[in-house]
């Protein structure tokens, strides 16, 4: 069963022109003496990724939602969290300086849980805002979490990019994933991309393989985040599928015996080596 139908019954182009599609996998001897495909995605994706000029944390715990106004400064950018809660509801927004954001009936542009996206008004506070200045560009990245989470809903976080020039906003969700607001440099401009996350599988990873996918989205003229695809018009993704290490036997859950090596296929900008 998928996130948002658990949640319901809780709550009432690479630049070279070389896009050649790889399948890798990660046999013992890799994992022994190399690289494990985990490690070798986070080690790619630190090598491109873009510092943030400003990183402010929420480090206030409020404990139950309740209808309040919070102020936050970025820089010469004005911050301000808006919550309005009654029994029935609560509805969040965000004002950038004097342009507000109303996360109510808004959903991420990705989708992040399967074949799933994010709802936007299941999270409601913000974790941590980054602020980039990349030559004509400003962004301010917020991530936004669920403040009371019980369960799977812990996992879940959205992400929300505001480019301040044209004021356009692109959402962005994640589940079971990193959940901070990352840029990378793929090529010599400043013009930045995001690295969207997909979780498809058994969140406990007992039953079913567990398929970690990325998509490649490129801030556009517009000031949004677009979905990039190769010179051939393949889409850019990286595909990382984690097989289970346990299994059930009756109620009780073993160790397998028999372990299956991960996997990892890419169509990606730059090839994960």
């Amino acid at each position: 069963m998928k996130l948002l139908s658990l949640f319901l019954l809780l709550i009432l182009s690479n630049p070279t022109g070389n896009h050649s599609q790889d399948l890798s996998f990660s046999n013992a001897e890799t994992q022994e003496c190399g690289q494990s495909i985990s490690e070798r995605l986070r080690d790619h994706f630190d090598r491109y990724e873009i510092r943030p000029d400003l990183v402010v944390n929420n480090n206030e715990d409020f404990g139950v939602v309740k209808s309040q106004t919070r102020t936050t400064m970025l820089a010469d950018h004005r911050i301000v969290w808006i919550t309005k809660a009654n029994r029935k509801e609560v509805a969040s927004s965000i004002r950038i300086d004097n342009e507000t954001i109303s996360l109510k009936d808004k959903v991420s542009f990705n989708n992040a849980d399967g074949d799933h996206k994010i709802d936007l008004d299941l999270v409601n506070d913000w974790d941590q805002i980054r602020l980039y200045k990349l030559g004509d560009h400003e962004i301010i990245g917020i991530t936004l979490i669920s403040l009371n989470c019980t369960g799977l809903m812990c996992g879940v976080s959205a992400q929300v990019l505001y480019e301040v020039k044209t004021k356009s906003k692109t959402f962005f969700g994640s589940y079971r994933n990193d959940s901070e607001v990352k840029l990378f440099r793929y090529e010599q401009d400043d013009t930045p991309y995001f690295v969207a996350m997909n979780f498809d599988g058994d969140p406990h990873g007992v039953t079913t393989p567990t398929i970690v996918s990325y998509d490649l989205y490129k801030l556009e003229s517009s000031g949004q985040f677009r979905t990039q695809k190769d010179t051939v018009g393949n889409k850019y993704f990286i595909k990382h599928t984690i097989f289970p290490v346990e299994e059930f036997k009756g109620a009780d859950v073993l160790t397998k015996r028999e372990l299956k090596t991960d996997e990892l296929e890419q169509n990606w900008i730059r090839k994960v080596e």
